[in-house]
């Protein structure tokens, strides 16, 4: 999913299902992300979303 949708359709999933102010951030983040290379880990996602949220808002899991 986040290798093939476009940022309207992952904006529309961060917003309807994860209800996130910044899911025009977040989504454009990875687009732009994907375009270097695909993001094949949860790991490469989490750094790719870690510049959009603030360390103290950061999971730890």
């Amino acid at each position: 999913m986040v290798n093939e949708y476009d940022v309207a359709n992952l904006r529309s999933i961060f917003l309807d299902y994860g209800e996130l102010r910044n899911a025009p951030a977040l989504a454009r983040a990875i687009v732009e992300a994907r375009e270097e290379r695909p993001i094949k880990t949860t790991d490469e996602l989490k750094q790719v979303l870690a510049n959009i949220y603030p360390k103290k808002c950061v999971i730890k899991y």
